[in-house]
């Protein structure tokens, strides 16, 4: 297993009577993150990928259904992400964003996105599995939830989710991109659906509770 600092998804839209870091133990612990993705065309069923915020000695492992309170330090720095590979040469891409910023879709089956969703909040290719990932390409550096610039307040609970895909051949990269409403979908038609560039590999989440009153 190598270690890698790499982009995640963050994604919100699920609400909660609960607002703590407790993980909640489901059947499918992605399920929600599925309902976002499947629909654009990442597959569903994917192994968990290991994601670690949190300093180190007290690293919080997310298992797909782990809560935060929101603001939490331990979310605003990059975090870990490990995984297997086949070769030293081999190269991955990671990305982490919000589709249902700033405010979840209320009564929808997770697929929908909010007014400024998917927000994108790290996006890194290139990157090969070892540690410091000196070679990856960040497109888009890591923020944590919650910093998504000054007239934007996220409220309710959101999903972060993360995706990883291994690259099999060269693809063509955006010469420009924004944060707020990223093409997602187009993303995944362009470069799996269409041209096999990447290949899935693995995804993980987690939720975060944003409050008004903050």
């Amino acid at each position: 297993m190598r270690e890698l600092a790499v982009i995640a998804i963050i994604l919100s839209g699920i609400s909660s009577e609960e607002s703590c870091s407790a993980d909640k133990a489901i059947t499918n612990p992605l399920a929600d993150a599925e309902r976002f993705v499947v629909p654009l065309g990442f597959p569903p069923g994917m192994p968990l990928l290991n994601v670690k915020f949190g300093k180190e000695g007290s690293r919080i492992v997310l298992n797909g259904s782990t809560w935060f309170d929101l603001p939490n330090e331990d979310v605003m720095e990059q975090p870990i992400v490990t995984w297997d590979t086949h070769g030293d040469d081999d190269k991955y891409t990671l990305v982490m964003v919000d589709p249902d910023a700033p405010k979840p879709v209320e009564g929808g089956d997770g697929s929908a996105v909010g007014t400024s969703g998917p927000w994108l909040h790290w996006y890194v290719l290139n990157a090969r599995a070892y540690p410091g990932s000196e070679s990856a390409y960040k497109v888009a550096p890591y923020i944590g939830p919650g910093q998504v610039g000054q007239t934007i307040r996220p409220v309710g609970t959101h999903r972060y989710i993360f995706m990883l895909f291994e690259q099999l051949r060269p693809g063509k990269l955006s010469a420009s991109f924004v944060r707020r409403q990223w093409d997602l979908r187009g993303f995944l038609k362009e470069n799996l659906l269409d041209q096999n560039i990447l290949r899935p590999v693995s995804m993980n989440m987690f939720y975060g509770t944003h409050h008004e009153d903050f």
